[in-house]
């Protein structure tokens, strides 16, 4: 797997001077976002952030707004990964304030899930649990159940940890 994934950001980072190249400044931030997906996954996250952070000024610039806002939330996971919590609120706080402008209720319903994960770890419960409330019928609208449950779960976690039977 760790072979297969570094021949794919080989090839996905040798495609960037060719985008480049052309002025497809479409196809660079979205060849940025997939390395730094392949980075992040790999847990190489200063690398991850890096590519995000090159392809965030490339989508506002473009008015892409709904990839900013995907940008800004995983820029978000790597910050918590990193044990940076206030940073990594700070970024899903934008990339909410983002999808809240547009329709995608999935992308709302994961960033506010991902804020609620980040007050859970914190013990901040009652704050957890109001984002997490504010994300399930964002979750309960997609196709996605898996995700539906998670937060379904999350709640659980909640009322377990504040000693409530609900």
């Amino acid at each position: 797997e760790a072979a297969a994934r570094r021949e794919a950001l080989d090839k996905l980072e040798g495609t960037l001077p060719v985008f480049r190249s052309l002025g497809d400044r479409a196809m660079e931030t979205l060849t940025l976002n997939f390395i730094a997906l392949g980075y992040h996954s790999a847990g190489e996250l200063p690398k991850a952030l890096r590519y995000y952070n090159e392809a965030l000024p490339i989508s506002r610039a473009l008015g892409d707004r709904s990839g900013e806002a995907r940008l800004l939330n995983n820029i978000g996971g790597v910050y918590d990964i990193l044990g940076e919590p206030q940073t990594a609120l700070e970024h899903y706080a934008q990339a909410l304030a983002l999808w809240r402008t547009l329709t995608n209720n999935a992308a709302q319903g994961d960033t506010l899930n991902n804020i609620g994960v980040i007050y859970y770890n914190l013990g901040e419960l009652q704050q957890a649990l109001d984002y997490y409330q504010q994300a399930l019928p964002h979750r309960k609208a997609g196709a996605n159940r898996r995700r539906e449950a998670d937060t379904l779960g999350n709640i659980g976690l909640v009322y377990l940890a504040l000693g409530e039977d609900r």
